[in-house]
């Protein structure tokens, strides 16, 4: 164990061995089974002193909160991912006195409120390069061995450039519960601290260890701080303790065995002094990057089920990333730093913009590899604007390499709350089944207000709650995507073109069959007079599909189909009921979700004082 002097300054005993804590630390980082993990804190003399370690949270029974988080590991780990989206953008805020250096009080008149004005605002020139803006966030997957050793559960390492914490405020931060830390913080996704525990359950294969190292950055230290260790690298290891005889479940701790005298019963965590620490990974290296600020959260050997494989490939940890925070604030460096892994190409590293972002990307492209259509409309449903994003893939295929059985898409600030599965595109009220292999919709909540969020999620962020709101939304979901006419047309030419692949398949057959009979008689003569093999799936008359239509960069004109645009339309609209009004106009499809000067629609209801805009009552 590093030695402790007995000298006191401001209640704390000041830990002298500096070279001796770096190098546990780096051990403790390095270390890829919870096994070594055990060990190297046995050797230390760690382990099994039951007062080096304390309640995580505060608070002896918090397996209740602990346990009751998410339930996969995938979703379990995009937590870790947002809350260091919140770092990133938090220091920015800090940074540019938008917040103040502690705490979320008081804060600058213009703070942003909401993330997507944040990400402008602190991010505006490094957007620009968004490869190289991921290196401030990386995930790097590392693990004993080779692949011929047999399977080895991984390990993530979840490091960013955030605002970091000294070693005073990690308990009150990072190895927090409900404690609220950024309640305040409008652009800040995660609130209560709550979600960040629920990989605990998923790490490791008895203990449920998670290694965490932080430093605060040196620009945002507590200036009427006069705690010493403030611009020290703390680091800790949380455990899980087995029910005790009294029956009552597991326990978190954290190791903190450095003593306070102010406060017994709360000790201190390890810390030293260092300029820079290796947090990030480069290329199939992990801890090889310096940095002199931010954290790096280890979780052993993680339970990693349904995507232990390459990380970067399909079914990988990174394509379930991508659909689950489909609009990121902030990219992220995906690294696969396990033995015999390769990347894409044969490259170790790729960045992760989010599943719309690279759908789009893909649409917008000449070759348009994967994704056939795109689409984007909006709708109001008591108040509350929704958005949907509809990504068409050519081909079943195309669109397994993006998705599994997701359909529709709930998110909300960029993260994936909940989904249904496509088998809602075969619902009666929707009738698309020659499109339900391969439509995806990502319905956009990010609009709503807090309580609208109430009403709709769980607060486990993991599925739809049931009650009134909720029905209704997906009533009108059903409407909106069961009444598209382009999503009718797109599934009336799946349909033709299934019909004409099955005519050749059969025509193939037919004249196969034919040859046979041409050839032997005998066959002929058995089976009786009659004419030739006839195709029984081929149509009396064939479809003519689609004429294409070119339309105009800007558009000469939008009135109501089949109506003189110089006359008043009038239509009666029953109170209580949807009326859709068809229009015409000659923009192109895409005039509306362009990237390049978009196009963009109201909706306005004349008034005796003017005009205001339309909205569901």
């Amino acid at each position: 164990m590093a030695s402790i002097s007995s000298s006191k300054f401001t209640g704390r005993y000041m830990i002298q061995d500096h070279s001796s804590l770096r190098d546990l630390c780096l051990a403790l980082m390095r270390a890829d089974t919870e096994a070594d993990v055990i060990s190297i804190l046995d050797k230390a003399n760690y382990w099994n002193d039951q007062t080096s370690w304390h309640w995580l949270g505060d608070e002896e029974f918090n397996y209740s909160t602990v346990g009751n988080q998410q339930s996969r590991p995938d979703q379990a780990i995009v937590e870790k991912l947002i809350n260091s989206m919140d770092a990133r953008l938090m220091a920015k805020a800090r940074l540019q006195k938008y917040l103040p250096p502690v705490g979320s009080e008081p804060q600058s008149p213009n703070t942003p409120k909401s993330i997507s004005e944040a990400r402008q605002r602190f991010f505006e020139d490094e957007l620009k390069d968004m490869e190289g803006l991921s290196h401030g966030i990386t995930v790097a997957a590392t693990a004993p061995g080779t692949p011929r050793d047999g399977f080895k559960r991984p390990c993530f390492s979840i490091a960013d450039e955030g605002e970091g914490q000294t070693p005073a405020k990690m308990p009150g931060t990072i190895l927090s519960l409900n404690e609220g830390n950024k309640d305040k913080i409008k652009f800040a996704q995660g609130k209560f601290n709550m979600g960040g525990t629920g990989v605990l359950e998923f790490c490791g294969m008895e203990r449920n260890l998670q290694f965490v190292l932080t430093r605060r950055h040196p620009d945002l230290l507590d200036p009427e701080s006069d705690d010493p260790n403030d611009n020290r690298w703390s680091f800790t290891v949380v455990r899980r303790n087995n029910p005790d005889n009294d029956g009552k479940g597991s326990k978190y701790v954290y190791l903190a065995p450095v003593e306070n005298d102010h406060e017994p019963q709360k000790k201190g965590l390890l810390s030293f002094k260092a300029d820079t620490m290796p947090i990030f990974p480069s290329g199939s290296e992990a801890y090889v990057r310096e940095s002199r600020w931010g954290t790096l959260i280890k979780l052993y050997e993680y339970d990693a089920i349904g995507f232990s494989s390459n990380m970067l490939r399909s079914g990988g940890l990174l394509a379930k990333t991508s659909i689950m925070i489909p609009e990121p604030s902030l990219p992220v460096r995906f690294h696969e730093c396990r033995p015999s892994y390769r990347g894409h190409s044969g490259s170790f590293d790729t960045t992760m913009y989010g599943l719309i972002e690279t759908l789009r990307n893909d649409f917008d492209s000449d070759k348009r590899e994967n994704v056939q259509w795109y689409n984007e409309d909006v709708f109001d449903l008591d108040g509350a604007e929704f958005k949907l994003h509809y990504f068409l893939f050519k081909s079943k295929k195309a669109a397994a390499s993006y998705r599994r059985d997701e359909g529709l898409v709930f998110y909300y600030n960029g993260q994936t709350h909940t989904m249904l599965t496509k088998d809602f595109f075969l619902r009666k009220s929707v009738k698309l089944d020659y499109l339900s292999q391969s439509l995806l919709v990502f319905v956009d909540c990010g609009k709503i207000s807090s309580r609208e969020h109430e009403r709709l999620f769980m607060n486990n962020r993991s599925q739809l709650r049931r009650g009134e709101f909720a029905e209704k939304l997906v009533k009108r979901l059903e409407d909106e995507i069961g009444k598209h006419e382009e999503l009718k047309k797109l599934a009336s030419e799946r349909r033709r073109q299934e019909i004409s692949n099955q005519t050749e398949s059969s025509d193939a057959v037919a004249k196969a069959i034919q040859r046979i009979l041409d050839k032997h008689k005998i066959i002929s003569q058995l089976l009786g007079q009659g004419s030739r093999v006839k195709n029984p799936h081929r149509p009396e008359t064939a479809g003519q599909g689609l004429v294409g239509f070119i339309g105009k960069r800007f558009p000469t004109k939008f009135h109501i189909e089949k109506h003189d645009p110089e006359k008043v339309y009038e239509r009666d609209a029953p109170l209580g009921q949807r009326v859709r009004i068809t229009f015409e106009t000659d923009a192109e499809d895409d005039y509306f979700r362009r990237s390049d000067e978009p196009g963009t629609f109201s909706l306005l209801i004349e008034t005796k004082d003017g005009s205001e805009p339309a909205k569901n009552v």
